[in-house]
C-alpha cells in the first residue's frame, strides 16, 4: 500500500493554482484592455505610433506619468529601432486623464476609462531600413483588484511607411555635389594691355639692347 505524503501533494496542488492564477490572470490582462496599433504621417519626415486602447467597462487604465510609490504607468518600451529615431514622450493625445484620488494606492492619479489614444513621434532617418519592435504596458485596475502590467507587442516596417511621408533633410544627388564642391573664385579676365608696375624695370628684347648701344656716326 502506497504511503500518501500530504507534504508533497499539497506542493504540487500549490504548484498548479499558482500556474492556473497567472493563466487566468494573463487572459483575463489581454481581455480587459485591447491595443490597436498603426502608423500617421506627421509631417517634416516623422510619424507616430497610435496605439489606441480600450478598456473593459467597470475597469480603468492609468497616465503615462504616475507619482512614485504609485500603479506601474502605461509606457511604451523599443526593442528594435533601424532607421528612425525616438522623439519626445510616449502619451496620450485626445484625452486627459481623469485625475482622482486612488483608493487602492491611497494617492491622487491619472486614470484613464472606455478608451484612449496614446502617440509616440519617431523621426525617419531611413526609409528603406526603416524598421521598429517593441511592446506597451498597462496595469489596469476596478475597486478590487489589478491586473499585471503585460507587454502587448507591435512592430513595423517599411511596407507600413504612410505613403505621403517625406524623409526630412533628403537631398538629391545634384544638390549633394553642390553643397560638397568648395566656392570658387572668380578670376579676373585677361585684358588687351598690362600696367606696368613704376617700381619695377621693363625688361629689354635683344633688338631695343642693338638700338641703344648703336654707335652714332657723324657724316
Amino acid at each position: 500500500m502506497r504511503k500518501i505524503n500530504y507534504r508533497t501533494d499539497m506542493k504540487r496542488v500549490t504548484t498548479l493554482f499558482g500556474f492556473l492564477f497567472l493563466f487566468t490572470a494573463f487572459i483575463s490582462a489581454q481581455d480587459i484592455i485591447t491595443w490597436n496599433f498603426s502608423l500617421e504621417d506627421a509631417g517634416n519626415g516623422e510619424v507616430n505610433i497610435i496605439a489606441k486602447a480600450s478598456v473593459q467597462q467597470g475597469w480603468y487604465m492609468y497616465d503615462t506619468k504616475i507619482p512614485d510609490g504609485g500603479p506601474n504607468p502605461t509606457m511604451i518600451e523599443f526593442d528594435k529601432t533601424t532607421g528612425a529615431e525616438v522623439v519626445g514622450e510616449f502619451q496620450s493625445v485626445d484625452k486627459k486623464a481623469t485625475v482622482k484620488y486612488d483608493e487602492i494606492f491611497g494617492m491622487e492619479i491619472g486614470t484613464f476609462t472606455n478608451s484612449v489614444t496614446f502617440a509616440q513621434r519617431l523621426r525617419v532617418t531611413d526609409k528603406g531600413s526603416f524598421s521598429v519592435e517593441g511592446n506597451v504596458r498597462a496595469q489596469a485596475c476596478n475597486d478590487q483588484t489589478c491586473t499585471p502590467p503585460l507587454p502587448v507587442d507591435f512592430s513595423f516596417g517599411t511596407s507600413d511607411l504612410p505613403a505621403s511621408l517625406t524623409v526630412a533633410g533628403s537631398t538629391s544627388t545634384k544638390e549633394t555635389a553642390l553643397l560638397l564642391t568648395p566656392a570658387q573664385t572668380e578670376t579676373p579676365t585677361d585684358t588687351a594691355e598690362e600696367t606696368a608696375t613704376p617700381d619695377t624695370p621693363t625688361p629689354l628684347s635683344i633688338a631695343d639692347s642693338e638700338l641703344l648701344w648703336s654707335p652714332v656716326i657723324e657724316e
